[in-house]
């Protein structure tokens, strides 16, 4: 088998950094096991009333971000400014995309261009390349926003569904997480999915937490992404953005 051009890796990882800001859970999404004494530092920081204190600037946010985890090391960002003017929210936005049941999509669309699109944010994206992609988005839209977001739950149909983006159409199983305690409030996902063209593909796990009046959606895809790889990221990425915000 060929190794992929650099180019051709970092389209690939851009491109699921854009479907990962089109879906908020990512064409994926997830996270559950313990993550150690990491992940429970993390959540004893968490806490406070849910949309509390003073919406953080998009400078603010980009500094909050990781910019390495392991030997995954930045691809694209830090960035920051109005969340629908960032690339990868931008592209996403030109995206078509049909489902079979919409109503599964729309619970993972909590944070699409056009639903959160003027506020301030902040992302990242790291790669371990061939390992795995890690997507961090952080953003501080209004309550309204926000609690619609947390409120989200997809039902019992949702288990399967299928995508079809610009042509590539692929079949998803969505799987809903448990996850530790973490910020005011947190939802996880699994989402696997297998492209009718070309075979399965590597499974994304999400995590979107809501802490004062900021969010985050955590992401890890590929060959070596878990659920104990997810809940050490997203607690390292709570730390932090938890340090610099507040």
């Amino acid at each position: 088998m060929r190794k992929k051009s650099a180019t051709a890796r970092r389209t690939a990882a851009l491109a699921a950094l854009a479907c990962s800001l089109t879906t908020v859970v990512g064409c994926g999404g997830g996270t559950g096991s313990a993550g150690g004494d990491a992940t429970a530092a993390a959540a004893a920081r968490g806490g406070g009333s849910k949309g509390s204190g003073t919406r953080p600037s998009a400078d603010a946010m980009k500094k909050a971000l990781l910019t390495g985890y392991g030997s995954a090391t930045p691809l694209y960002g830090p960035v920051s400014g109005v969340f629908a003017s960032l690339a990868p929210a931008a592209a996403s936005a030109k995206v078509k995309v049909k489902t079979d049941k919409p109503q599964c999509l729309q619970l993972t669309q909590g944070l699409a261009p056009d639903a959160a699109g003027e506020a301030p944010a902040a992302l990242v994206s790291m790669a371990d390349i061939p390992n795995m992609t890690i997507a961090e988005l952080l953003i501080a839209p209004d309550d309204g926003t926000a609690d619609k977001v947390m409120a989200g739950r997809p039902p019992e149909a949702c288990s399967t569904y299928t995508v079809d983006t610009d042509g590539f159409v692929a079949d998803y199983r969505l799987r809903t997480l448990d996850l530790p305690e973490i910020g005011d409030e947190a939802r996880g996902y699994e989402i696997a999915g297998k492209s009718r063209k070309y075979g399965p593909m590597a499974s994304t796990y999400v995590v979107i937490l809501r802490d004062g009046a900021w969010m985050a959606s955590i992401s890890v895809t590929g060959e070596k992404a878990d659920r104990t790889v997810l809940d050490k990221v997203v607690a390292a990425a709570h730390t932090k953005a938890k340090s610099v915000l507040g």
